[in-house]
């Protein structure tokens, strides 16, 4: 990659260029087909004006955006503002992609930042992203904010005392609960962006020989998009086993999911919309 055009960039640039190439290294890792060819500093948002200006370059009809699941390289895919507001207004897709960067992107954008046209080269053909940092690092760019890597899945779950087999003497109602899904949501440069952790419990009344209650718990965030976690009662059938419905979903600022609980099967459905990156799951775990 030619960085001859960074000559000038001081502290926070170089932190920028860290970033850049740690995410070109990833793709790379990850065979997904884009190559970082370039980078030049441009113009700092130094008054209202300029971040009006970095707005509208952002959602500008040939803006590129991405559509990627977050870990298979065939899922890759890149579109222009324009084909996704096409797809929005004939019907084809949900999500008003413009819509989604103004009420998401746009409240992070400041006086004080820069910027930095960065050259990307995808399956033989070259494009242009505007990228925005600060003295942290990037704060958005239409391409790397839009991509993310997930790890995990499913965990393997214990399973709690067999009956009778509870703490000597306990005489309290005693509990048991375990993780039975984990996923992490990276950065593409690296580091933690958010989580999807949903945990199922159990309680017995009578030293495991059977359940008297169950529940569970959602832990779901995710920085700069949105997530979010459900679980909810599907069965608790005498001695021993507790049935926990569960869905779950995350996406980046130009795509949305939603989670819906269906009232006849007690069961989630889960569903994604939009481009960036986006995920979505539900099913029912058992405890017994």
């Amino acid at each position: 990659m030619d960085d001859s055009s960074a000559t000038n960039f001081g502290p926070y640039e170089d932190h920028v260029v860290g970033q850049l190439e740690a995410s070109s290294q990833a793709f790379t890792a990850r065979g997904l087909p884009l190559q970082l060819i370039g980078y030049t500093g441009a113009a700092p948002l130094a008054d209202q004006q300029a971040v009006e200006s970095v707005k509208a370059d952002l959602i500008a009809r040939d803006a590129v955006v991405p559509q990627f699941d977050g870990s298979s390289s065939s899922s890759l895919a890149l579109h222009t503002v324009e084909e996704r507001q096409h797809a929005f207004v004939s019907g084809a897709d949900s999500q008003d992609v413009v819509a989604n960067l103004q009420q998401i992107v746009f409240p992070t954008l400041a006086v004080g930042q820069r910027t930095m046209d960065v050259t990307w080269q995808s399956n033989g053909e070259q494009f242009q992203t505007r990228l925005i940092y600060d003295e942290n690092g990037i704060v958005y760019d239409n391409l790397l904010s839009n991509l993310v890597f997930v790890e995990g899945g499913e965990v393997e779950a214990q399973q709690p005392p067999a009956a009778g087999k509870g703490e000597v003497g306990a005489q309290a109602n005693q509990s048991f609960s375990t993780r039975f899904l984990n996923y992490t949501i990276s950065w593409v440069w690296g580091g933690t962006r958010g989580k999807i952790e949903l945990d199922h419990y159990v309680i017995t009344c009578n030293n495991w020989v059977s359940f008297c209650d169950d529940g569970g718990a959602a832990n779901a965030w995710m920085s700069l998009g949105s997530a979010g976690g459900q679980t909810r009662r599907n069965a608790l059938i005498y001695p021993r086993i507790s049935k926990r419905a569960w869905g779950y979903g995350w996406a980046t600022p130009t795509a949305s999911f939603s989670i819906t609980w269906n009232s006849g099967s007690l069961t989630f459905s889960a569903s994604t919309s939009g481009v960036g990156s986006a995920g979505k799951g539900s099913g029912v775990h058992t405890i017994y």
